[in-house]
This record gives structure tokens, C-alpha cells and sequence, in this order.
């Protein structure tokens, strides 16, 4: 991953440790990203994705959702092409219940806004 696709992955770890769902807007605002909805996100999302995958590691983007969902039903189609056929839901609970300090790489290393 490169460091941009490390920050939304820290960003992402982070919310995840807090319990919440992230938007697609604050993965955006979190990275710098130009556009105010975080439109165009989606290759380096499928990186950290794949990086993820790579690891064993639980899928962060599955708590990537747009303003005011529970689910992310745009980017099913890179999920379930990385992952197969999940239930969204038991990801986003392997997500939340996963320890993201443990791994130095992804921890945050600042403490983000909600």
C-alpha cells in the first residue's frame, strides 16, 4: 500500500476500535482527499482491501458506508470480487472485534474526529 492507501487504512482501524461505521466523505476528508465526497476513492480502497485480504486480516472497508447506511452497497462488487459471497454484517462484527493496535503498520497514529 502506499501512504495514502496506509492512511485510509489507519483511519478506517481506527473508527473500527471506536465501534462506528466511517463515510466515504470522512475517509476523504481524513487523507486529503479533492473531492468533497471522496468520489474516486475506490482503486486505492480496493487496494487496502486486497491488502488486507493478502494478510488475513478482517475487511475494513465493510465499515465504509455512505451517509446514513449501515452497509456499503456500492462497493459490494469489489468485496465480494476480493472475498466471495460474505454477510456484510458478520465482516463489519469481525471488523469491530478485531484489536487494530496489535498490528504497528495500521494502528492510527493520530486520534481522528468522529
Amino acid at each position: 500500500m502506499d501512504s495514502v492507501q496506509t492512511e485510509i487504512a489507519r483511519f478506517l482501524a481506527e473508527k473500527a476500535m471506536r465501534q462506528t461505521r466511517a463515510t466515504y466523505q470522512q475517509v476523504g476528508d481524513s487523507v486529503g482527499w479533492n473531492h468533497p465526497t471522496g468520489r474516486g476513492l475506490g482503486k486505492n480502497l480496493e487496494v487496502v482491501l486486497h491488502a488486507l485480504h493478502d494478510r488475513g486480516l478482517p475487511p475494513l472497508t465493510a465499515i465504509l458506508v455512505k451517509r446514513g447506511e449501515r452497509h456499503p452497497p456500492d462497493a459490494m462488487a469489489y468485496i465480494r470480487g476480493a472475498l466471495g459471497d460474505i454477510n456484510i454484517e458478520a465482516a463489519q462484527r469481525e471488523v469491530f472485534a478485531f484489536d487494530w493496535r496489535s498490528l504497528p503498520d495500521l494502528a492510527p497514529e493520530r486520534v481522528f474526529e468522529n
